[in-house]
Formats: structure tokens, sequence, C-alpha cells
């Protein structure tokens, strides 16, 4: 239950990045050590005494280096350079993000996670996730619940922190949502140039996941939705296709019955224009 003695704070938890180089604020250490394999496709991989994983490749140019920041590796880096892990995102974030946790503590108070999973299964919850697993608290495992598949791209997980922690006789469950893929640099690239920020995490959580009748829940998360998803319109995706396939039957045509370029150029315009059309038409990005 939250109280009025309860505490609600957000951070992010995990980011994966890829940046166009290799470049730390000069603060940071440079002490390290290298692993005995790659990971992710990386033949190199190092791990600094902060707990940052950089990876690397010596084969192929194409793959530009790619860092990783664990939950830990945040917290003992904003401790110790006195910056919050939204701060931290944006001296970091160069290319894109594949992978980005945003999280949502709750200290001193308690989701009744047992609760969360009953108005799921009643479907009193709105999610377009199908799936959700349940585990009961045990000595070893918190009491957990995930809503979404393992294999999507977002994912939220609400559990006993203070459990996975092994803290006694404390109040703290973590509301974490994962995001992949698209999704992942889509948020940094707003948490980064401040269209978003902090205090929006509960507001970004409840567009993949709301429980609109739990009051712990509101209380925890706000009222305000807004929504990250990378999109696109399958009837505008075919609709493209079948226009870009047309041109190029069209020109094909003009080259063999000999009509020259002319009526080719003409082509291009209109599928110049055509196409800006139907970009703007159905390739988009849902915020909101």
């Amino acid at each position: 239950m939250i109280t009025s003695d309860t505490l609600i704070t957000t951070k992010i938890d995990h980011m994966a990045l890829t940046v166009k180089s290799l470049a730390y604020p000069p603060h940071f250490t440079t002490e390290r050590r290298e692993l005995s394999h790659g990971l992710h496709g990386y033949d190199i991989a190092v791990r600094y005494v902060d707990g940052r994983i950089e990876l690397t490749s010596s084969i192929r140019a194409d793959m530009p280096p790619h860092i990783i920041f664990g939950g830990s590796c945040i917290d003992r880096l904003c401790a110790d350079h006195k910056i919050s892990s939204y701060d931290l995102l944006k001296l970091m974030h160069t290319y894109r993000a594949s992978r980005l946790d945003i999280a949502i503590d709750v200290r001193n108070g308690s989701l009744d996670i047992a609760k969360l999973t009953a108005m799921f299964d009643a479907s009193n919850v709105v999610t377009r996730a199908q799936e959700r697993i349940y585990i009961t608290g045990t000595r070893n495992v918190g009491e957990t619940l995930y809503i979404g598949s393992p294999r999507s791209n977002r994912r939220v997980r609400i559990y006993d922190k203070a459990a996975e922690q092994k803290l006694d006789n404390v109040l703290w469950t973590r509301i974490e949502y994962q995001l992949r893929g698209k999704h992942a640099t889509i948020a940094c690239d707003k948490l980064c140039s401040g269209e978003l920020t902090g205090n929006d995490a509960g507001a970004i959580i409840k567009s993949f996941v709301d429980y609109p009748d739990d009051r712990d829940w509101i209380i925890a998360t706000g009222n305000a939705i807004i929504s990250i998803s990378a999109s696109e319109d399958k009837q505008g995706a075919r609709r493209l296709w079948l226009f870009n396939t047309a041109i190029a039957a069209l020109c094909a045509e003009a080259l063999e019955s000999g009509e020259g370029t002319n009526l080719i150029d003409g082509f291009a315009l209109v599928a110049h224009q055509k196409y800006r059309e139907l970009v703007s038409k159905y390739k988009k990005v849902d915020i909101g």
C-alpha cells in the first residue's frame, strides 16, 4: 500500500548504446580488463571497474562501438559524479540505443502484485500484451509479475525489489519498463532532446500497461499517458511498394518502346511527388 510516507522516484536502470565513437567524460575511470570473449557479434569486449562493458569489432568497420550500462553501474556512476541517470544518458547517447529500461521505485510502500496479476487475468487492465508470468515470492526470489512476451521489444516487470536485494523489513516495489530496438531509440532521442523527462516515466509505462482502477498504481504512475512506439501502417507500406513497382514497370516500358528519357523524367517527377505524399501519410511514429 502507498501512504503519505511513501517515496516514489524514477531512474534509468539499464541502457545499451551504439555510439559514433568511444569518448567518455574525462572523470570516468580508465581502469579496465579485457574479457575472454566478445558479445553480440563483437569480437572485443572490455569491462571497466565501474561496470561499463565496451564492445568493439576489429573485423567489421561497419559496426560502431557499443556500450552497456547495467543497473549497478549506473548507480555507481551517478553517485560518484553527482549526476542523474538521465544526465548519464545525455552524456553517452550519440547514435542509437538498442535497449533502455525505465524504472519507478516505490519505497516505504508497495504495490499489491498478486492483485495486479488477478486484475490482468480478469481483463481489468489496459494493455495490448497477451502474456503474463507471475512468480510467487520465495526465499531467493521476490514476488514478480511480467507483462508481455520475453521475445517482445516491450515488456513490463513489477517486482519486490527489497526481496531481490535481500533487505529485511523494507517495503520497496519496482515497476520496470524494458524497451528494445526502435522503441528504445525513440525513447532515448526524446529524453535527450528534452521532449520527455524523468517525470514522464509513469506516463510512458502506462502507454504499455495501465491499471486505471487501482489506487496505488495511479499514485505511482500518475494520470498522463505518453505512447512511445515505432509503427508503420501496413496498408501504407503495401501502397508504397505497389507504387514503386508500378513506376519501375512504366520506366522499363518507356525504355523498351523507345519513347525516350523525357517520359521517364516525367515518371520520376510524379514518383517523387507521390512518394513524399505517401510517406507523409503512412510512415509515422506514434507519440501519445
